[in-house]
């Protein structure tokens, strides 16, 4: 279903068996002060309770028959996977104005809903950026392996010197957490990926669900199942780390 208006940004969501964050984040993305259209990229999913989510049409949902991993599924050609069609999304949807691509293992609801005013302004502001997306939290990150190295990982994004000219944008990597993206004229459209020419908001900060999993506050049994059932090419290095401990 599409309730919002044809001026909206597309916001492609990667997903494969997790539930409960998905509906949390389609349900802040449906708010109309977003601006944004929800559209799931469903890798192939067999747990039964998303696919009865599914049923209840939260918002556009695509069922890909195969899992194409993280990105694939925006970037890659229609027939990357032998026996397998999937959507261009890019030419089926109006991306000219911008789109969004997000992994779905994200708490964003306390942000406030006019968030894309400041993506706009980050990417007008530094013309050398192809995306732009939310800070990372990690002030209160778990004492645990996960926790610490995530803090580890990302202390340098939240320095003095990341900060671009002084002001509130931060250059800073982004692989698929949530970010919006500027158009880039096929067939360069995967540059669009290049995790060095990113901004991120610094009073915008994203929680990575992942990183929060600790013997206090253990997986869900959504990311149980998510853990259990992708290929092991699939995972990345916290997955491995949080089925190493808790499955």
């Amino acid at each position: 279903k599409n309730k919002k208006s044809k001026m909206s940004i597309p916001c492609f969501i990667i997903a494969r068996d997790r539930v409960t964050c998905l509906k949390e984040m389609v349900a802040y993305l449906n708010q109309p002060q977003t601006g944004c259209l929800p559209i799931i990229m469903d890798n192939n999913s067999s747990n039964p309770e998303l696919i009865a989510y599914y049923d209840t049409n939260p918002c556009i949902v695509h069922r890909l028959t195969a899992n194409y991993g993280n990105c694939s599924p925006l970037f890659n050609t229609p027939h990357c996977i032998e026996g397998h069609i999937k959507p261009d999304f890019l030419n089926e949807y109006d991306c000219k104005n911008g789109y969004i691509l997000t992994d779905c293992d994200l708490k964003i609801d306390h942000i406030r809903t006019n968030f894309l005013d400041t993506f706009r302004e980050g990417l007008n502001r530094y013309s050398w950026a192809t995306k732009i997306g939310f800070q990372l939290r990690i002030h209160d990150l778990p004492d645990t392996d996960i926790g610490r190295e995530a803090r580890g990982w990302e202390n340098g994004n939240h320095a003095p010197h990341a900060y671009l000219d002084g002001t509130n944008f931060i250059r800073a990597a982004i692989d698929t957490t949530f970010a919006m993206y500027r158009w880039i004229d096929p067939p360069n459209t995967a540059l669009a990926h290049d995790f060095d020419k990113s901004i991120r908001c610094a009073d915008l900060e994203a929680i990575h669900l992942g990183w929060y999993y600790s013997e206090n506050n253990p997986p869900p049994p959504d990311e149980l199942y998510y853990l259990k059932n992708i290929n092991h090419d699939g995972f990345t290095h916290y997955s491995k780390m949080t089925k190493t401990k808790f499955t």
